[in-house]
Parts: structure tokens; sequence; C-alpha cells
């Protein structure tokens, strides 16, 4: 799963949240951190 959302990262020119989003993904899991504040940061990173 993880190589392809590296790959629709690359494919829609998202480089930022191809190297990125695991690790927030887990520190989100950990921390309990809910998935539109994830998905937010995510993008904010972006």
């Amino acid at each position: 799963m993880k190589e392809r959302i590296h790959e629709y990262c690359h494919r829609l020119h998202l480089p930022v949240m191809a190297e990125r989003w695991s690790a927030m993904a887990e520190y989100a899991a950990t921390h309990n951190i809910p998935y539109s504040e994830f998905l937010f940061r995510l993008l904010e990173a972006e």
C-alpha cells in the first residue's frame, strides 16, 4: 500500500506528501489526531 500511495503522490505532483505522509500518519495514530486534522496538516505541508 505504501508504494502505491507514494506512486500516486508523484503522479499528482505532490512530492512533499509522497515523502511525509507515512511518518505523519504514524504520528497522528499514536497521538490520537483526528483524520481531518492529519489530512489538513499533510496538505498544509505540501
